[in-house]
């Protein structure tokens, strides 16, 4: 198995343990799951009103395209995986039936 030391908290980890990143030469993230994750946290609450700003605009943003809604979780080929997300009401009827993905 394969290990890399974390720049974080400089401890050797499995690769499972850190994130995909594939502009890093071992296709990995520098920092653990755990340190990024901590780092995305401290984040958060020292920008708030940053953050909060940003998913307004997502927010706006969806409402003017839905169809963005669907890039991010439905493929629009009407398979077994758009029926559940249709029935459990994540995806709207019309957009799962589209016959060509727009990514």
């Amino acid at each position: 198995m394969i290990s890399k030391l974390c720049s974080g908290c400089k401890t050797e980890k499995t690769l499972a343990q850190f994130y995909r990143n594939i502009g890093n030469k071992d296709g990995h993230s520098y920092k653990c799951k755990m340190c990024k994750d901590v780092q995305a946290k401290v984040y958060r609450e020292n920008n708030r009103e940053k953050v909060a700003a940003m998913k307004a605009a997502q927010q706006v943003n969806l409402a003017d395209d839905p169809s963005i809604l669907g890039r991010v979780i439905c493929c629009g080929r009407a398979s077994a995986c758009c029926e559940a997300q249709i029935g459990k009401g994540i995806v709207p009827e019309w957009m799962a039936r589209r016959q060509s993905p727009r990514f």
